[in-house]
């Protein structure tokens, strides 16, 4: 019996794909039409058959099984021919409520991560009708080279795609258009342009600043797909929200936002719009960090980085030199706090006083810093700059 219908990829050549199928008797001989029918539409005997040939067979098979009730029992139990017939007449046979499509789930990508050193695509079941399961499997080949592949950027294969298959281009991404966010905004536009997908210019927290122990966000337009337009506006309002809360700390709403986007919570929704705005996890404690990489599925990238620093050793009142892990991510923002508590000490190891006042305010700087270096508090001893610090930290709890 017939089941599929290929092109051999050396020779071009095309064939019926068959395979041994066990059925009731008194259905035998329906089955050998069947084949005989299959193999009328896709004539192999003559040479290669022509796909406009087949879909026009299709149409009139499509057109007729809206009357004949044994052509619909045909286009039921061969489905998979569905996917060399025009969609506007799939379209059609759909519309009929006599036909039951099969369906069957397979694993395919719904987001990916790339930074200098790791790319990862994430795979959820999608439940699909068992003519389009070549079609995805084909569009899961091209976002796996599009993702995965080192040789060039994602942007320089995409470009490459746009200008020798501008058809096959358009259709995985439009069909896909998460994938576009993983190109540079410049990239994304040229590209809509080029392949006339449909986009929107939204107005999006792109990154962050600190001046003076304070944190600026920055927010500029990008371009979108029209498609998705709507979900990363609706994310930039949640990060609004977070940023803005009172209630609640960065930390616990960014755990909870990325928890209930997560496949632990959610099977249906794993879309996590954080993977494309990775600067966010610099506004949290490294232990948070931690926990948002594992729910990202990015456990892989807690790379760590050693830093040299001192503190007491055994509740002495001596410092000592001392090593310390940090995630490489962190690790410049970490650097720039421990050259400032080395020239905050810098005096001392030369006999002048330690200076209590700019201690405080280098604890206020980051709370950050504490938690690194914790034994700080201890060498402020002045009542009003302790009441200072104590009542910086009731702020920020708040």
């Amino acid at each position: 019996m017939p089941v599929d219908f290929i092109r051999i990829k050396d020779t071009g050549e095309q064939k019926l794909v068959y395979r041994t199928v066990e059925v009731m008797e008194e259905d035998a001989e329906r089955y050998l039409e069947y084949s005989e029918i299959i193999e009328l539409i896709f004539d192999t005997k003559n040479g290669n058959r022509d796909i406009s040939i087949i879909r026009q067979m299709l149409r009139k098979l499509i057109t007729q099984s809206r009357y004949d009730k044994d052509t619909l029992l045909f286009l039921i139990d061969n489905q998979w021919i569905l996917k060399f017939a025009l969609k506007i007449d799939v379209h059609s046979l759909l519309s009929n409520p006599n036909f039951v499509p099969s369906t069957c789930v397979i694993a395919y990508p719904y987001d990916a991560f790339i930074s200098d050193k790791y790319r990862r695509i994430y795979l959820g079941p999608k439940q699909i009708p068992v003519w389009e399961r070549k079609e995805c499997e084909w569009i899961t080949d091209v976002i796996e080279w599009l993702v995965l592949d080192e040789t060039e950027s994602i942007e320089e294969k995409a470009e490459v795609m746009s200008l020798s298959q501008y058809a096959s281009t358009r259709f995985v991404l439009k069909n896909n258009p998460w994938i576009l966010m993983l190109l540079s905004n410049q990239s994304r536009a040229k590209l809509m342009q080029t392949t006339k997908i449909p986009s929107e210019k939204i107005e999006a927290y792109v990154g962050y600043e600190r001046e003076n122990g304070q944190c600026y966000l920055l927010k500029d337009y990008i371009d979108v797909p029209l498609e998705i337009s709507r979900e990363y506006t609706n994310f930039n309002y949640d990060l609004s929200k977070m940023f803005k809360s009172k209630d609640e700390s960065l930390d616990v709403l960014l755990i909870d936002y990325c928890y209930h986007h997560s496949k632990e919570f959610c099977s249906q929704d794993q879309k996590n719009y954080l993977r494309q705005n990775m600067w966010v996890l610099d506004l949290v404690k490294p232990e948070t960090r931690d926990r948002i990489l594992h729910l990202l599925g990015l456990d892989e990238i807690r790379v760590k980085k050693k830093m040299l620093t001192f503190g007491p050793k055994n509740n002495s009142q001596l410092l000592y030199s001392k090593q310390l892990s940090i995630n490489s991510a962190d690790y410049e923002q970490y650097r720039e706090l421990n050259s400032k508590l080395f020239s905050l000490f810098s005096g001392v190891a030369k006999g002048e006083p330690f200076d209590e006042e700019k201690a405080c305010e280098f604890i206020m700087s980051d709370e950050r810093v504490l938690t690194l270096w914790p034994w700080l508090m201890e060498y402020v001893t002045d009542p009003n700059l302790r009441l200072k610090l104590i009542e910086n930290d009731k702020h920020k709890r708040k």
